[in-house]
């Protein structure tokens, strides 16, 4: 004869509390039990209990709708556990301040907020991709209104080619934050450079052509990545010869002339914890690195922030490689750097810092040219 469905018993217990009670983590366990019976087996309360078996288990989360709102009570933290359960307890909350963590840099990944990201080795092949996405979003061709500027660079000449310097572009308001976005163009002429060539400058030559920075150190490292520039990196792809890397690095740099000048300025070292994700295309001879800041727990201290900003390697249709340099700077972030530096000046500072900065390299790379 027919049997009697299985039913469903679902299971709920708070986990942890966060955000001073804003914000709470509710796991989910799911039972399947059977309670069909049958001769001989009793069908005791105590006994179904015992039968049941676990279908799946899911964790939630649960916010304010309105956290601003003075006349709401937070939600109570969580009872001390009794003495039989400390244990379990203990590992349980700290489980879901993990889930949480993860959770929370996620969302800031995918929403391209500001400020660092919160480092979590679970999310590194999502950060590294996302990073890429983000720099390819700066230089997508209609999505700013750009502005050329002039920023008075001299010319840089090499013994067998020379080259007009770099053109400066600047866009403000970038997707309705309150940012803006330099971009530098630069060019080098055909048997100059290789992308693999500036990908080394950029990853291990660095404080030997940028006077600005002091020191590039390794947080994270392990060594599964071989070749110039990408020692101790991980890799995320599955072709050897285009995967894309990372590593997470402390790089201090000195601050801008107009930061140190300006009153209240504390800092005339921005010390920066970033990730650098890059990726070489030996196809079409391309190559692009990205940076952005995190916050890794081998750093616990940092002075300055960046949002993912980079290198873009290309080759034109004349054989030249063409350097791209993109940078995006939030006003809050320039403003808590130097607080009575005015907007013009701000931007009129790291649009000349990052034509200098894109010189130096193309300058850097020129020298191979006369070896």
């Amino acid at each position: 004869g027919s049997q009697v469905s299985a039913p469903l018993v679902f299971q709920a217990m708070i986990n942890e509390v966060f955000h001073r009670g804003s914000m709470v983590e509710v796991g989910v366990r799911v039972m399947k039990r059977d309670i069909t019976s049958q001769p001989g087996v009793s069908t005791s309360r105590d006994s179904e209990a015992d039968a049941a078996v676990k279908c799946c288990s899911g964790y939630f989360i649960f916010a304010r709708e309105d956290q601003s709102s003075a006349r709401r009570m937070p939600i109570p933290p969580l009872l001390s556990p009794s003495s039989s359960d400390v244990v379990e307890g203990r590992g349980r909350r700290k489980r879901a301040s993990r889930r949480f963590q993860s959770l929370m840099a996620r969302r800031a990944l995918l929403t391209n907020r500001g400020g660092a990201l919160v480092w979590d080795d679970s999310l590194a092949t999502e950060a590294t991709l996302l990073n890429l996405e983000s720099m390819q979003r700066l230089l997508e061709p209609e999505g700013l209104d750009w502005q050329a500027v002039h920023v008075g660079l001299r010319r840089i000449e090499s013994a067998r080619a020379a080259h007009t310097g770099v053109s400066v572009s600047i866009a403000q308001g970038a997707w309705g934050r309150d940012s803006f976005v330099v971009r530098v163009e630069g060019s080098l002429p055909a048997g100059a450079a290789t992308a693999p060539r500036v990908l080394a400058a950029l990853l291990s030559e660095r404080p030997s052509w940028d006077s600005m920075c002091q020191s590039v150190m390794p947080l994270q490292a392990s060594s599964n990545a071989d070749g110039p520039g990408v020692v101790g990196a991980h890799g995320t792809g599955k072709n050897p010869g285009d995967e894309v890397l990372w590593d997470v690095v402390r790089l201090d740099r000195t601050a801008p002339p107009a930061f140190v000048l300006a009153p209240c300025m504390g800092h005339h070292t921005m010390e920066l914890c970033l990730l650098r994700s890059w990726r070489l295309d030996h196809a079409d001879g391309s190559a692009i690195l990205v940076s952005r800041s995190v916050d890794h727990p081998a750093m616990t201290r940092t002075t300055a922030q960046v949002l993912p900003s980079g290198f873009l390697v290309q080759r034109d249709g004349h054989g030249s490689l063409r350097i791209t340099y993109a940078l995006e700077v939030e006003m809050a972030e320039a403003h808590r750097q130097a607080p009575l530096v005015p907007d013009r000046v701000i931007i009129a500072t790291a649009a000349k810092a990052s034509a200098r900065l894109v010189s130096s390299l193309m300058k850097h790379l020129s020298r191979d040219m006369t070896r």
